[in-house]
């Protein structure tokens, strides 16, 4: 009887030691998740900070020849009657300004332009975007779910750096879907974060790629820049929130927002 009450207490013992070794590995993975989102953050910091000293110089250098080059083509123009070479110039115009609105969007990825800080109700900013979006969605017959849980209340910022967040996310989410797919977007909020996720049915962003779709430049459409989500991290930070791809797979991709109440 002895021995029997012995060899209980021994089970028991063996059980509580495996929970606590259990519980354990489950703290260090966590901590080890934790550690790693951390070490994620601070090199996308790193990133942008690096982006914003090489884009302000960049901008400066070329800005300055790309100005004259310019100058001289309308004085060119002006005094042209060829239209084979009118046609010419105007391609030349056309490719000034779109290197100009390249600088422009390397700037907004790194630096803070000038802004106007209001109370904004969110779910307005997001409505007006998908307004803005409508010609596109119609045309692709894309479906639109809005899922407002809660509208949250007002909260200080400036509402064309929001509407900056949205127009990308939505942008990308309709280049993701050839017809007929849906964009979904959440919004609810608690008593710390307001959360939005944006979700679209696309063929998903591949697995090897998630960890760089906020980096400057990275980009598998030959159509954009890169810098699209480098602008959305970018704001999301000035605000003290949080972006990232919550989930993708061959079902669509959902990112999320969250920004601080």
């Amino acid at each position: 009887m002895k021995n029997r009450e012995l060899l209980r207490e021994k089970e028991m013992l063996l059980a509580e030691i495996e929970a606590w070794n259990l519980e354990l590995e489950a703290r260090v993975h966590e901590k080890s998740e934790a550690l790693q989102k951390a070490q994620a953050e601070i090199v996308q910091s790193e990133k942008l900070a690096t982006l914003g000293y090489l884009s302000a110089g960049m901008a400066h250098e070329i800005r300055n020849p790309l100005n004259s080059i310019s100058l001289f083509v309308q004085l060119i123009k002006s005094g042209m009657d060829d239209p084979e070479k009118l046609e010419y110039v105007d391609k030349i115009v056309k490719e000034i300004d779109r290197i100009d609105g390249i600088l422009r969007k390397l700037l907004d990825a790194s630096k803070r332009p000038k802004f106007e800080i209001r109370d904004v109700l969110i779910h307005q900013v997001i409505d007006n975007t998908l307004e803005i979006f409508s010609p596109q969605i119609q045309l692709h017959k894309i479906t639109v779910n809005r899922d407002y849980r809660n509208i949250p209340p007002a909260i200080k910022a400036d509402p064309s750096e929001l509407e900056q967040i949205f127009t990308n996310l939505f942008l990308n989410s309709i280049n993701e879907m050839a017809s007929e797919g849906t964009l979904g977007v959440f919004l609810d909020y608690d008593q710390k974060y307001i959360t939005i996720r944006v979700s679209d049915t696309g063929t998903g962003i591949p697995a090897e790629n998630v960890p760089y779709v906020f980096d400057p430049f990275f980009t598998t459409n030959s159509r954009g820049t890169g810098l699209g989500l480098s602008v959305v991290l970018r704001i999301v930070k000035n605000y003290k929130g949080k972006i990232e791809v919550e989930k993708s797979d061959a079902t669509g991709t959902t990112f999320c927002v969250k920004l601080p109440l």
